[in-house]
């Protein structure tokens, strides 16, 4: 009766087929875990309240895909919800030691103020977890799409003019860092471990490629050539160089190379 009166409509996935609705799935599972990690069981159900609705503006800031790569400009699941959305109270924190200070008309402006600290606490430490564990997972996506094993180790190679998220420590609530290739330039051995970047300032500088991640919903224009050269061979060699370490090394645990048989 409640869903006919609210127009609510259920879809279902198919009858034993987990991996349909991971990607949702696996965003709730990250919510709940920095949830349990940054508040534990201390908010009153007020607090909790305010606390919920702010996380969800949190998630629903996290970048999709990129709208232009020149301008650098992202897409977000609020920017369905709410267009040009202004979901955060950018408060000065000297201020509130000021006694004429009141960002609402409270009933008792101490607790007010105790009361919006303690939610602001929470709410930095959530996205502190939460910001680690999503990156945590775009590499673990990545990874699946290199290799189905469960034991996976491989890196996703970051392709030219690709649009990536630049992991940086200490990033303010809801900011996410983009930046695109410009540069990739292979070692020596042919394995690529630096990438030149530029960010949507204009700032350009090398970075390893262990803090960029692809973004939850690729480009179209990532899989394909950009420059002319195949993006099989960005990495010269690759393939020859994995089967002469396979065939020197039988057991995975070995450091040693075999000996050669006594004819």
């Amino acid at each position: 009766m409640i869903s006919e009166a609210q127009f609510i409509a259920w879809f279902f996935v198919t009858a034993f087929s987990p991996w349909k609705g991971g990607v949702h799935e696996r965003m709730v599972g990250l919510t709940k875990q920095a949830l349990r990690r940054a508040i534990g069981r201390h908010l009153d159900l007020n607090e909790l309240c305010t606390f919920i609705t702010e996380t969800e503006a949190v998630i629903n800031q996290r970048p999709l895909t990129y709208v232009a790569s020149d301008s650098l400009q992202i897409l977000r699941p609020i920017d369905f919800l709410h267009p040009d959305p202004h979901l955060q109270l950018h408060v000065d924190s000297t201020h509130l030691n000021d006694p004429q200070f009141t960002p609402c008309p409270p009933s008792s402006r101490i607790c007010i103020l105790e009361k919006w600290r303690h939610t602001q606490r929470c709410l930095d430490k959530f996205w502190t977890i939460w910001h680690s564990e999503h990156f945590h997972s775009l590499r673990e996506q990545q990874q699946r799409q290199l290799h189905n094993g469960p034991r996976s180790q491989l890196k996703r190679i970051p392709r030219l003019h690709e649009v990536v998220l630049l992991q940086e420590d200490k990033m303010h609530r809801a900011t996410w860092k983009l930046a695109q290739i410009i540069d990739i330039s292979p070692s020596s051995d042919g394995a690529i471990c630096t990438a030149g970047v530029r960010t949507a300032n204009g700032r350009t500088f090398l970075r390893s490629i262990s803090p960029l991640y692809s973004l939850e919903i690729e480009g179209r224009e990532g899989n394909m050539e950009t420059e002319g050269t195949p993006v099989d061979k960005q990495i010269p060699n690759s393939d020859a160089r994995l089967g002469k370490c396979r065939k020197k090394h039988n057991h995975p645990l070995s450091l040693k190379q075999d000996k050669k048989k006594k004819s």
